[in-house]
């Protein structure tokens, strides 16, 4: 019977995302005796999925937050909903992941005396990326909010690449004492298996959130000057209007009636190995990331990867091994990286088996799930 006080509460932004990064952790929490709850917007939660939850002694809660919305009352309110779920079930230990909840649970856990606090960092994103005198004002209060609810002795803060925790030390947000790395949220290999057939073509997949910033421009107009002679490309993934940038109506159309791409919209989690294994080689040419499950989830399935050199991606790629880095926003140089597989296609199954022999040592569930239980239960 689970527990009426939890022992974790996990706050997340969206349904979505718990199923493709979180729930296999919380799960495999579940299974090590702990009680878990979860606060986060259901509105994309099936039946079937609630009822699993319930089977495994998780606590949903609904909880419903704009990523974007940077208005005052909005937040407020927000906030003052936050604080009455955690006074009405007062777990242990909060755990927060992503920006908007490390900023409204952060906030929370100065004023109420959680045993430990941890913030998970899964990226910066537009926020960081963006230089417009908007972002650049909701940067600056958004690092001065951090560095506030980083201060208290009890907490954790996650990171998921180097680069992010190098700059948090050098703002001073953070102290090295209450850091740690831990690449990623953990793949199933056993899911995430290779099970590819052959094609005539080479097939090169772009999975991500239609946004300016996962590259998506750049993959288009690369795809384009390649042609359709020995390449098919495929785009899967839908629009985020929530985040300013989303790509613009005109572009997402032009998308959609390409003769050259194929586009299919968000494709459920449980059916991403089946894409991935109709497809030979992943591309995401990102302006910045935490670290992309999806390319990982990629090379689990003996995919070469093509990411950008750029925070968060190059820690998936060994170059010339398992695939190659571009520059960002050089659409030529993803080309010319593109045609590599193109004009020498026995490159895949060599650069794809040293993928997943990568995943399995640094990224697989096993390895990751066990450092954050050891982190979480110390």
């Amino acid at each position: 019977m689970q527990k009426q006080v939890p022992d974790i509460l996990f706050v997340i932004n969206d349904f979505n995302f718990l199923k493709s990064h979180r729930l296999g952790f919380i799960k495999f929490l579940s299974e090590k005796g702990l009680s878990v709850a979860i606060c986060t917007d259901c509105k994309d939660a099936s039946k079937s999925e609630l009822e699993s939850l319930k089977r495994n002694n998780i606590k949903l809660i609904s909880f419903k937050l704009s990523r974007s919305s940077i208005a005052l009352l909005g937040n407020l309110y927000s906030l003052i909903e936050l604080y009455k779920i955690i006074l009405q079930y007062k777990p242990r230990i909060l755990s927060l992941v992503s920006a908007k909840p490390i900023v409204l649970g952060g906030l929370v856990s100065l004023i109420y005396g959680f045993e430990k606090v941890y913030f998970s960092i899964t990226g910066l994103g537009y926020v960081f990326i963006n230089q417009s005198f908007k972002t650049r004002y909701v940067r600056f209060i958004l690092l001065r909010i951090y560095k506030l609810v980083f201060f208290k002795k009890n907490c954790h803060v996650i990171f998921q690449n180097k680069d992010d925790l190098d700059l948090f030390l050098s703002k001073r947000l953070v102290t090295l004492k209450k850091s740690v790395v831990i690449p990623g949220n953990g793949i199933d290999t056993d899911s995430f298996r290779p099970e590819r057939q052959s094609s005539d073509k080479v097939r090169f997949l772009f999975a991500s959130r239609l946004l300016v910033d996962k590259g998506i421009k750049e993959f288009f107009k690369a795809s384009e000057s390649i042609g359709g002679n020995k390449a098919s490309f495929k785009v899967v993934g839908g629009l985020d209007k929530e985040n300013p940038n989303c790509i613009s109506s005109e572009f997402f159309k032009r998308i959609q009636e390409s003769s050259l791409i194929s586009y299919e919209d968000r494709v459920e989690h449980k059916n991403m190995p089946q894409l991935l294994n109709n497809s030979d080689v992943f591309v995401l040419p990102s302006y910045r990331e935490g670290l992309p499950q999806v390319a990982l989830e990629a090379a689990s399935c003996n995919m070469p990867l093509i990411l950008t050199d750029v925070e968060g991606c190059r820690e998936c790629v060994q170059e010339n091994k398992n695939g190659y880095l571009v520059g960002k926003s050089d659409y030529k140089d993803l080309e010319k990286k593109m045609r590599i597989f193109i004009n020498n296609p026995s490159l895949i199954s060599e650069m794809g088996k040293e993928s997943r022999k990568y995943i399995v040592q640094k990224f697989s569930k096993e390895k990751i799930y066990n450092s954050l239980f050891e982190l979480y239960s110390g």
